[in-house]
């Protein structure tokens, strides 16, 4: 989301698209062995618009989200924000997340966190050992939420 809101999405689409190449041209990308489908035809599968992003937008979301494999989007995430964004990751992460001390601060004033999972994954796209994974991970963060 920061990624989208502090490029200009002609040269983010344009960075995606060429990435995807990068990927394609080393044989990264693949499914089965055939190749995987074009910028333009991945472009007319995900880019459908909604009440809330246009086409572009969703485009670049369901790309990073769920369609490419795991290790390319992050890949391809990383790169992005690298590009796009000021601070390094671990920066970034220490001025827009609660610290250990805020998160038991927050609880002892009567603050509850409810737990999504860890890896933020669609469940719907995962398997059942993948969604169980993830939640039992997510369920680690517990600790912090102890009075």
């Amino acid at each position: 989301h920061y990624i989208l809101a502090s490029a200009d999405l002609d040269f983010l689409i344009k960075d995606v698209f060429e990435a995807l190449d990068k990927y394609r041209k080393s044989g990264q990308l693949n499914i089965d062995g055939k190749e995987y489908p074009s910028n333009e035809e991945l472009f007319l599968e995900l880019a459908i618009a909604n009440r809330w992003d246009p086409k572009e937008v969703i485009f670049v979301k369901r790309l990073l989200q769920n369609k490419l494999p795991e290790k390319i989007r992050n890949e391809i995430a990383s790169s992005l924000f690298e590009k796009y964004i000021d601070l390094s990751q671990e920066e970034f992460a220490k001025k827009l997340y609660l610290n250990e001390e805020q998160i038991k601060e927050m609880r002892k004033l009567g603050h509850f966190f409810g737990i999504h999972g860890s890896g933020h994954y669609w469940m719907a796209k995962i398997t059942k050992e993948e969604m169980e994974n993830d939640i039992l991970e997510a369920l680690s963060y517990y600790r912090f939420y102890k009075k």
